[in-house]
């Protein structure tokens, strides 16, 4: 945005003719990309984040449109896929379909191309608006349930919300729903007058907010959504789409909002926006009015059944639960007035009756759900709540421990952060476009002039940050998770470094101021302007800097002293921590000492229970196994000796057959070759071999047997 080659650009979209007199919202920032409408030639300018841009493409780009809006662009808004992007007026609405992006440098386009890059744009119900010259358009957002970015839902002046699918018919809408359909207590939601009647009682709606869907069967597909009038009245519907669109109920209300008010909290409310409506829960509502005024509501859902006395810290969790059929109220737990100039006599110096009578646009903070935005004719202001911080809190807690709602012991912090208008009667130079750029987290904010100013963001300080180590936290937590004594007593105290906080947090804050070109101050309103600066720097910063500093150097002090005394401390602990280890090696010698003077009388008693043991009448039990095993190896030698016994017997007996057989085989070869001419049959030779052989394999076993006794007896 601060590149020359940008700054130029954005000169030349200054009107020539007429001044700015409205505040719009022609910014948007979608990633690393800017958009800016530039109403004189009718196109978009692309600025890239000077961080992701090619070295060999320029920092900006054109896109031309296909279908130029005819009517006054006032606000840019990008789907949250980065697919569409809707140019919106009050006469109409403009839809423009992004190409997409490729390259190194993630351009639209070719990565180094001057020309302006044509892109495809088509009206949205241009017929309807055209025909309809007193209709108005009030409010446009996309469908938070709309899988694609398809479905885009407009508020118009007649009373009707209408539901476009951008991909199949952007003439006719998908769903054209009635507000002025009767309310659940019978009495009409708008009024049936006319058109100019209606919006002069502030009947008419002129805002919209999505809140989270309920948990459970076919409810995470129906969004709920809280419409506001311009009197102040706030209603709720449920939406749904494709074949969830017959679920569609309401709109039911005005919900009643506590505690209550003779004015009803304003009758001139131009913006509700709902913090976060994808992760709020309950949903947190903020209310707008034109002068100057913003209520902050928690949505509650009445249980019938309940005591109106007791409090309501169970009503915190119901949203999950949303029915059609519940009971909702708005908790108007604070309101916050918004501060305009700078002077200390603004009031004296003015002659209006109301010097904040402007349309405020409420910007969500996409960092943190604890901060968003107002824009409008005379600046910027930031506003930090520390009840969602609470609210976090009380979540994280169980039902059954859930205490009290708590009180709010921190009020809304505000924060003048640009000034456009410093005294009343000074024309106002209203604020072009508003968005947020992170990371790192900047405000981004476009002037009457088309010059940017850019501010750079710190995430809001709320409550005591999360205990470190040392502290207690978790360092000093015992096994049984009981804590350390030496920590016990501090572990009620504020730390410091959120006393220091408390003490720097401005009640006042010095905006930047920018007003227009053609503003013209006297010497008086210059002086009035420079003593509220002075003032507001003498109290709000350098007076807290320095009772800060003060508190500082007290801390220091203390803490020097206490170190010093720690000092002592750890040096006596030094000698004793001496003394103790000499005294450890002293006793680990006497041990090692008695140690072996113990073995050595555990010998001496051992050798003694054995002699002992030896000399008593009866056996023990190891004796008494021992004399069974050998009585049983006796019988086992003695049956040995039996078999030995058996088996010479048989080995001489066998010799003697054997010695037998030899005999009468030399008798039968004597009486072979004396009577030769006589011989043993064939059967009578074959028995005898036989005979023989079976003998044989007998004797071959008896010696095997034999051998096996030797060698078990060791013979």
């Amino acid at each position: 945005m601060d590149h020359p080659s940008v700054l130029a650009t954005l000169k030349t979209m200054r009107p020539d003719s007429r001044p700015v007199s409205e505040s719009t919202n022609i910014l948007a920032i979608r990633d690393d990309i800017t958009y800016i409408w530039n109403a004189q030639l009718s196109n978009i300018l692309v600025v890239y984040n000077p961080t992701h841009i090619n070295q060999e493409g320029p920092p900006s780009q054109v896109l031309t449109l296909t279908h130029t809006p005819l009517f006054n662009v006032t606000r840019l808004l990008i789907s949250p896929s980065h697919r569409w992007l809707v140019l919106t007026g009050m006469r109409g609405l403009t839809c423009v379909e992004l190409p997409r992006r490729f390259g190194t440098g993630g351009r639209f386009g070719s990565q180094i191309a001057h020309a302006p890059l044509s892109v495809r744009s088509f009206p949205v119900a241009h017929r309807f608006f055209m025909s309809q010259s007193r209709t108005l358009v009030q409010e446009c957002a996309f469908h938070l349930g709309s899988v694609l970015d398809q479905h885009l839902v407009t508020l118009t002046s007649d009373n009707r919300l209408r539901i476009f699918n951008l991909d199949e018919d952007h003439e006719h809408p998908e769903q054209d729903l009635n507000l002025q359909g009767n309310a659940r207590n019978g009495s009409g939601f708008f009024a049936d007058a006319s058109l100019s009647v209606r919006a002069s009682l502030g009947e008419t709606a002129v805002s919209f907010a999505f809140a989270p869907p309920g948990v459970g069967e076919n409810q995470g597909h129906l969004w709920p959504l809280f419409i506001l009038q311009g009197n102040g009245h706030v209603y709720f519907m449920i939406t749904g789409l494709g074949e969830h669109k017959d679920h569609t109920v309401g709109p039911i209300g005005p919900l009643s909002m506590l505690p209550e008010s003779d004015d009803n909290y304003g009758t001139d409310s131009c913006a509700i926006m709902c913090l976060h409506p994808q992760i709020s829960c309950p949903p947190l509502l903020v209310i707008a009015t034109n002068s100057g005024h913003l209520y902050h509501c928690v949505v509650l859902n009445k249980d019938p059944n309940q005591d109106p006395d007791e409090d309501n810290r169970s009503q915190i969790s119901e949203w999950s639960k949303i029915s059609p059929g519940a009971d909702l109220s708005l908790y108007v737990y604070e309101a916050v007035a918004l501060n305009v100039g700078i002077s200390a006599d603004l009031d004296l110096n003015s002659s209006l009756e109301h010097p904040f009578d402007y349309p405020i646009q409420l910007h969500c903070d996409p960092t943190t759900p604890a901060r968003y935005f107002c824009s409008h004719k005379a600046g910027v202001h930031a506003i930090g709540l520390p009840m969602i911080t609470q609210l976090a809190e009380i979540a994280q807690v169980p039902d059954s421990e859930r205490a009290v709602l708590p009180t709010m012991e921190q009020e809304s912090i505000v924060e003048h952060l640009i000034c456009t208008q410093p005294i009343a009667r000074v024309e106002s130079a209203p604020i072009l476009g508003l968005c947020i750029q992170y990371p790192p987290t900047r405000l981004v904010c476009l002037l009457s002039n088309f010059s940017p100013v850019i501010l750079n963001l710190t995430a809001p300080y709320f409550g005591s940050p999360p205990p470190l180590l040392s502290s207690g936290g978790g360092g000093s937590l015992s096994e049984s998770g009981r804590v350390s004594p030496l920590r016990s007593k501090d572990r009620d105290r504020e730390p410091f470094d959120s006393y220091i906080m408390k003490i720097l947090q401005r009640n006042v804050t010095l905006p930047k101021l920018k007003t227009g070109e053609q503003t013209q101050l006297s010497d008086q309103e210059c002086l009035s302007i420079i003593t509220r600066s002075t003032e507001v720097l003498r109290d709000e910063y350098i007076g807290k800097l320095e009772k800060a500093r003060t508190e500082i150097e007290k801390k220091a002090t203390y803490l020097a002293n206490l170190k010093k005394s720690q000092m002592v401390s750890v040096q006596t602990l030094e000698h004793q921590k001496q003394g103790l280890r000499d005294k450890a090696a002293d006793l680990s010698e006497r041990y090692e000492d008695l140690k072996d003077s113990k073995e050595n009388q555990t010998k001496r008693l051992e050798i003694l229970l054995q002699r002992i043991q030896c000399q008593l009448p009866l056996n023990s039990d190891a004796e008494l196994k021992m004399q069974r095993k050998l009585v049983d190896i006796e019988r086992r030698m003695h049956d040995l000796r039996n078999s030995m016994e058996q088996i010479r017997s048989k080995e001489k007996y066998q010799l003697r057959q054997i010695e037998q057989e030899r005999q009468n085989d030399d008798f039968c070869k004597r009486n072979y070759h004396r009577n030769s001419g006589r011989g043993l049959e064939d059967n009578q030779l074959s028995s005898v071999k036989d005979v023989l052989h079976r003998d044989s394999k007998d004797i071959d076993a008896l010696v095997k047997i034999l051998k096996n006794a030797k060698r078990d007896l060791d013979l």
